[in-house]
């Protein structure tokens, strides 16, 4: 059984790994393609995660598939991410953005009670709801974060 734990967090370690090293590179790439946000509310609390590969504290979200939706790309990454499954009607769009090739869709939905989270600790490896004055940082993906964050 132990040996078991320390394969897994190897495992895990090495994909932290990984992530940190292609990111730079990703975000190139990414930079000229379409990505989404989610905002998600209880309350006074919304849902920050932090990924291994960037420092600081997001907003869940990534980006948009080839011929896939904002919406339905929306309701993949908060699976992705931290394991919530949600109604994609139920998500609110709070901004459109567009800066050269890139597009940025910022969504938001309200719950009435925290729900269970799950993170795989590979790229995720912390999430939880916070106060809004939580820092905020993606220096990758060129995006406006003026909305107004108790929306």
């Amino acid at each position: 059984m132990r040996l078991i734990r320390l394969y897994r967090r190897a495992i895990n370690a090495g994909h932290r790994r990984t992530y940190r090293l292609v990111y730079p590179i990703a975000c190139l790439w990414f930079r000229r393609r379409a990505s989404v946000e989610i905002a998600v509310w209880v309350q006074d609390q919304v849902l920050l995660v932090r990924h291994s590969y960037r420092d600081g504290l997001t907003l869940p979200g990534g980006h948009i598939g080839w011929r896939e939706e904002p919406r339905e790309a929306a309701r993949r990454e908060l699976w992705e991410e931290v394991g919530l499954v949600v109604d994609p009607a139920a998500l609110i769009l709070n901004l459109h953005a567009k800066q050269g090739l890139a597009r940025s869709y910022s969504f938001a939905i309200h719950l009435d009670t925290i729900p269970p989270i799950r993170i795989d600790q590979r790229e995720i490896i912390f999430a939880s709801f916070m106060a809004p004055g939580a820092t905020i940082t993606d220096p990758c993906k060129p995006r406006v974060h003026t909305m107004d964050m108790a929306a």
